[in-house]
Formats: C-alpha cells, structure tokens, sequence
C-alpha cells in the first residue's frame, strides 16, 4: 500500500503543468442517439491518432480540455483530429470562449497590452484597437500572476490585458508603443520583429561593435576624425567658450552629486541624484531597488543601483518633469544652491560636463569648454533645466527687490505726510495763541470791562 501511494506521488510530481492542452466543446461531442460522450468514450479514438501519449482529458463544463505529453503529439492530434462512430471532430488550438472563435479553422491573433493602469477603461482601449484598424474576436481579459517555479496561476492581477483579434494581413505588425486615454502603452503580439541590437564603439564610434572588438585607431567623439581628442584645436569645432558654467562630481553644488539634505514628497534623500533615482525606481514598481538607493552611500552608487531598475515608458516619458521638480525642490532646501543660480548672468549657460549624451554634454570638462555647443554629443537637458530655474530665481529675487523699494517708498511718502500735517497742526495752534493776545480783538475788550 505504501509502494502504491509512493507510486502516486511520484507520478503526480513528475505532471508537466506547463503543456498546453487542445479543446473541444461538449456540446458538438453527440452520439447518434444525442447523448454526450464521457471522458473514457474519447480515450480509444485519440489513442488511434497518436497512441498511449494521453496525459488528461478533462471536462470543465461545456468544454474538453486534453492534455498531452508531448508537443508533437500535440501538433499531430490537432492536425488530423479523431474519428467518433463515423463522424470527424476537429480540436481548437485555443479556448473558443477565450478568442471567440466559431470554428476550429477560425485563425486568430493573441496580442497582449501592457503597462496600463487598471484605472483605464476597457472602452479606452477598444477605441486604440479601432484607430488601429485591428478587429477583436474576443472580449479584453486580464491575465494572472503565477508561481515562479510550478507556473501555478494566482487569482491576482499582474495588470497585463489580453485579447484575440482577426490575424493581421501579411507583412502588418502593430507598433510595439502606442497611446491608450493619454498614457504610453506596449503592444506585443507574435510576428513583431524583435528589436536589433546596434552597439556603439567608444574608441571608433562606429556602430555594430563595441569598443573590446575594435581594431580601429581612437578617434574624436565630436568631429569621427583621428589624431586627436574632443577640445584639442585640431578638432574642426574647436572653439573657447566664455559664457559656460560647466559642472560635475560631488564638491560642485550644482551637480545632482552634490551632499545635501533634500525632502521630497515626504522622503528625505542624500543627493538630487539619491532622489531621482529612488523615484525612478517607485514608479517603475521595483520597492526594492528603491530602498536601496535611498540607503546607498554615496550619489555614484544610488546611480548605479538605478541603472539596474526595468524602467517603463511611462517613465520616459515623465522623467524630464521629475527632474525639474527635484531640481526646484533644491533650489528652496539648499540656499548655496539658490544663491549660485540667481547671481549667474542671463548669457550664462550651465552645463554637465560628463560623458552622460542625455543629461550631460557628452564630453569632459576640457572637451566641453573648448567645443562649439552645438556639436556636444550630448543633449544637455540637465543644464537646460538649471537655465530654466536660474531665469525663475532672478526674476523672483527682482520682484522681490521692486516690491521692497516700493514699499520703502511708501513708507517715505508716509512719513512726508505725517511731517507736513503735523507742520500744519502747529501752524493751526500758533496762529491761535496769536489772535488770543490781540488787544484789538473783542475778546480782549470784553476781559478790560
């Protein structure tokens, strides 16, 4: 009895939960005389078609699922079908209910909608599915989470939708981004071309190898020319600049390198750097990349544990905005930083002088502040957005020094007033005094009687 139960449980762990079964509905499965087809009435005809590779046939309500051990079996019996007292039946690839399918020839597409929140309507994205011009042959279902290691489906949401439609037209793909009620989504469906890599050589840069593979001589990253390096005179656009105010590491207040103390939202963080990328991460969903760059020592390591973060393109799309607000959120906190930004002139232009082609100039600090701007690598956006707070900063200091003058002003003007009514008053009390020692005066007549 044991060596049975043993037997049992063995059979049971070794269960593939992962194969995909074929379907059938119940209610085509008819004999002659009407009645429905138990499970052990559908055993001898698969067992024709492809032997004793059977591993389940289950009826869940109106619907067969059969389970099979392998996935040539799998392609064989849904190729050839079975056979029952005379009459063909066909297996369907996928659940009908699920993909809305009439018939077992019906093709259809599954295609999968991520990254939008739940909060979006399911009307919302049958309006994206029609500008599209794709046709839905099943209602938007939402997928579940599974275990990791058995693939056992939860009952929680992983926020995933899904739904079967027409197959495309040949050579049609629909775009891996696209817009849903204002929001960025991702589109996934079979056939989409995956996307090529193209790696970027540092030494050469060249595309299509990286800089370990390349035999080429080093060349310049602004002008693509040998011989020199960004900055030298050399280089076609060379050219001293003036007005730059170029910064990085963490002894330069404007750096997002810089140690300082920032509240944001109710968190406090080490660096600009610390809470950019601790809000990158929240908003991507990973927590627990988040609680390890708010407790990373310095703004280099919060840097590099974000730079592990899966981001989104929500966050692309938003990131430049998170910037700013941190940065406007230091310029309150750190008053070294506010007074660096409103003593700089309005031909000033800040920039980052690291390799960083987004942020930054792309170049170092000799590169930069001897190359035309125009020709940096890099797009400067973290400069930019100091420039764009340094012209609040001056204007708000300028106001505020009008509105100061202005009420000093007033405070003259008040004090003129008082000074010449109390001039009058006295003028008003003498002339008084005056008239009452008149001797001519009937008063002073009346006081003689």
């Amino acid at each position: 009895m044991a060596n049975t139960q043993s037997e049992n449980t063995s059979s049971s762990d070794a269960v593939d939960r992962t194969s995909k079964p074929l379907y059938i509905k119940n209610s085509d499965l008819k004999t002659n005389q009407g009645k429905h087809l138990t499970d052990y009435d559908l055993i001898d005809p698969i067992k024709k078609v492809i032997g004793d590779d059977i591993l389940c046939v289950q009826l869940d309500r109106n619907l067969w699922r059969v389970y099979l051990k392998n996935v040539e079996s799998r392609i064989n019996l849904l190729t050839r079908g079975i056979e029952i007292n005379g009459v063909s039946f066909q297996f369907y690839d996928s659940n009908p209910y699920a993909t809305g399918a009439k018939s077992t020839d019906q093709k259809t597409l599954k295609i999968r909608i991520c990254g939008l929140p739940l909060s979006v309507a399911d009307s919302a994205v049958h309006e994206m599915l029609d500008k599209l011009g794709v046709k839905p042959t099943s209602k938007i279902l939402y997928e579940k989470i599974r275990h990791p290691e058995t693939n056992r489906m939860t009952s929680i949401l992983n926020g995933t939708r899904f739904l079967y439609i027409e197959p495309l037209p040949d050579q049609r793909v629909l775009p891996r981004l696209h817009t849903c009620a204002g929001l960025q989504c991702k589109i996934f469906h079979f056939g989409q071309p995956k996307k090529a890599s193209n790696p970027l050589c540092t030494n050469c840069w060249k595309t299509g190898h990286n800089r370990t593979r390349c035999t080429s001589d080093a060349a310049c990253k602004v002008c693509k020319q040998t011989g020199h390096l960004p900055g030298q005179k050399e280089c076609p656009y060379f050219e001293q600049q003036k007005h730059l105010t170029p910064f990085c590491g963490s002894e330069d207040v404007l750096s997002n390198f810089y140690p300082c103390e920032l509240d944001i939202c109710g968190v406090n963080h080490k660096s600009a750097e610390h809470a950019f990328q601790y809000i990158k991460a929240v908003r991507c969903g990973d927590l627990e990349a988040a609680n390890t760059i708010k407790e990373a020592d310095t703004a280099l390591s919060a840097l590099r544990f974000g730079k592990k973060v899966k981001v989104n393109q929500q966050w692309e799309s938003t990131k430049a905005e998170v910037m700013q607000d941190i940065l406007e959120n230091k310029c309150v906190q750190v008053p070294m930083f506010q007074e660096k930004l409103r003593t700089s002139k309005q031909s000033t232009i800040f920039v980052e002088a690291t390799f960083n082609d987004e942020w930054g100039s792309g170049l170092d600090r000799q590169g930069t502040l001897n190359t035309k701007p125009e020709h940096w690598p890099g797009s400067n956006k973290l400069g930019q957005l100091l420039k764009k707070i340094a012209k609040k900063v001056r204007k708000r200091k300028l106001s505020d020094s009008v509105n100061r003058k202005q009420r000093n002003s007033n405070r003259d003007q008040s004090r003129q007033l008082n000074i010449v009514q109390m001039l009058k008053q006295l003028r008003t009390a003498s002339d008084s005094d005056v008239s009452g020692c008149n001797p001519d005066s009937d008063s002073s007549s009346d006081e003689g009687k």
